[in-house]
Formats: C-alpha cells, structure tokens, sequence
C-alpha cells in the first residue's frame, strides 16, 4: 500500500487501523454447495472491486490523489479527504464499508511499509 507524502499521519493510521479490523479472525470455508451463502456473493463483489482498483489505479490516482475514495459495483462512489468523510457518506448511501473498497490515493508516490 502506497501513501502521500502530504498525508495526514492521524488518516493513514485511520486507514490502516479500518483495513486491519475488517480482517476476520477466524477461516471460512464455503463450499461448491453453498454459493448461496451471502458471505460467498460479497467475497465475489469485494474481489471485482479489488481488481477495478488496481486495473484503474494510474486514472484513480490522476483523479483523486490526496482522497480517500470508496469503490462500489466497480466504480467510485464516495469520494472525501478523510476516511470519517467517506464513511459518513457511506453511512448516508446506505453502503456497508466493512464490504466496500476504501482506498487513499497519494498526492505522491511513497512507500509505507507497515
């Protein structure tokens, strides 16, 4: 994961501390038989957006650096320069950020390992 180097610290640890806690703690195994389950659909979705992100990333960052942006369905749908703005708008779209792509786009390409 890349950041600005004009970020503010307080937002990527935000960001990192978000990314972190929608981790689950234990395995799930979803079997051929139950591709019904919703967890399966929402694995598939996160996946989509995922490879939007990186397939688009070079246009997202032109467009976006320096925000934090939230993909839905493959497009960019709350854009904000906090991670509390775009949760706010998430929350007011009716969109699930824990099952949602939020990414910060760097005003700059750096490096943060973590």
């Amino acid at each position: 994961m890349s950041f600005g180097c004009h970020a503010k610290i307080k937002d990527l640890l935000i960001l990192i501390q978000h990314k972190r806690s929608n981790i689950s703690r234990k395995l799930t195994i979803i079997t051929r038989k139950e591709k019904n389950n919703q967890l399966f659909h929402d694995l598939i979705d996160y996946e989509k957006d995922l490879k939007y992100f990186f397939k688009e990333s070079k246009n997202l960052k032109e467009k976006y650096r320096g925000k934090v942006i939230l993909i839905e369905n493959e497009e960019v749908k709350i854009v904000g320069d906090t991670i509390e703005e775009v949760k706010k708008g998430a929350s007011e779209l009716g969109i699930d950020v824990a099952k949602s792509v939020v990414e910060f786009i760097p005003k700059e390409d750096i490096t943060l390992i973590v």
